[in-house]
């Protein structure tokens, strides 16, 4: 009894069914398809190709929009790139030293930061270490590398090496740990619009104390900081 029963309560229930109105039975499976995770993707999908006709309805297909967006990438890579290289040009470079004729000071296959923009408005200082293109007088070849010296004497100021001393004006000038001169020089004046430059090692340099004195058009930037190697980051002093 209990079984035709329960088979009697199936065909009421269906019978119930196809007694509704058609618009009560899609309204009915509807809301059971909106909780179906097909179903939000269909609708998400639908979205999507929506407003494609709406882009295409305005005359911007996708593919158009595609490279309009790459395109502004470009130009901004570009953009980045040309102000990269006027940093470098015009502001601060980053310079390898090969040799070792500012040591202890700076040791070569140091890298140093190096500013530009510092001597748009200001001229070298005694003390300053400073990169710059080699005179012609000083080239024993071709295309050589900008140097990096120490600047001792000043324009106007008459400059001496004796006794393994260093004068200015007739005054001592000692730079903290360089090594001791084992030469004599001038005593000489600097020109105007000259300097006089010598590497902290003082008998193993290249300097003006064999070439002469440094033309100022030939400085490129002052060297303010050795960024590598890590056991040798400091300030330049």
């Amino acid at each position: 009894m209990r079984a035709n029963s329960s088979k009697d309560q199936v065909r009421a229930g269906f019978a119930r069914m196809a007694d509704r109105p058609i618009e009560t039975r899609v309204a009915h499976n509807a809301g059971t398809l909106r909780n179906a995770p097909l179903f939000h993707f269909r609708r998400s999908w639908n979205i999507i190709n929506r407003e494609n006709e709406i882009q295409s309805s305005r005359g911007v297909s996708v593919g158009e929009r595609f490279w309009d967006a790459l395109s502004e990438f470009i130009i901004l890579l570009i953009i980045a790139f040309v102000l990269a290289l006027g940093i470098r040009t015009a502001v601060a470079e980053v310079r390898w030293v090969p040799t070792g004729s500012m040591e202890p000071t700076i040791i070569a296959g140091d890298r140093l930061f190096t500013v530009k923009l510092l001597y748009y408005f200001k001229e070298p200082a005694r003390g300053d270490i400073v990169v710059f293109h080699v005179p012609e007088r000083a080239q024993q070849e071709p295309d050589m590398p900008p140097f990096v010296k120490r600047v001792i004497g000043l324009p106007g100021e008459t400059v001496e090496i004796r006794d393994g001393k260093v004068y200015i004006d007739g005054g001592e000038y000692k730079v903290e740990n360089a090594r001791v001169p084992q030469y004599a020089y001038g005593p000489v004046e600097v020109e105007k619009g000259k300097l006089f430059v010598l590497g902290d090692n003082r008998n193993a340099s290249y300097d003006s104390h064999e070439w002469g004195l440094l033309p100022e058009e030939n400085v490129i930037a002052r060297a303010v900081y050795v960024i590598w190697p890590l056991n040798h980051i400091g300030v330049l002093d």
